[in-house]
């Protein structure tokens, strides 16, 4: 990434997109323009949603969550 560079993480609130979004945090305070988490209808949707929530607040970014319908 360049400087000034933004990004948007697709954030599931698991440990994989919770460690993307860290590194980019790390690149530059505000690289993360956004957070994604996308409600699929998974099994886990409480879970995952919590843990999203929760990490947006920690990295103090707005998370945008999105309806899908498959």
């Amino acid at each position: 990434m360049d400087s000034g560079d933004k990004v948007a993480v697709i954030l599931s609130g698991g440990i994989d997109s919770v460690v993307l979004a860290a590194h980019a945090r790390a690149g530059g305070g505000d690289a993360v323009a956004s957070l994604l988490f996308f409600d699929w209808g998974q099994p886990s949707l409480t879970q995952e949603e919590y843990c999203a929530e929760v990490w947006a607040l920690r990295f103090d970014v707005v998370l945008t969550k999105l309806k899908v319908d498959l």
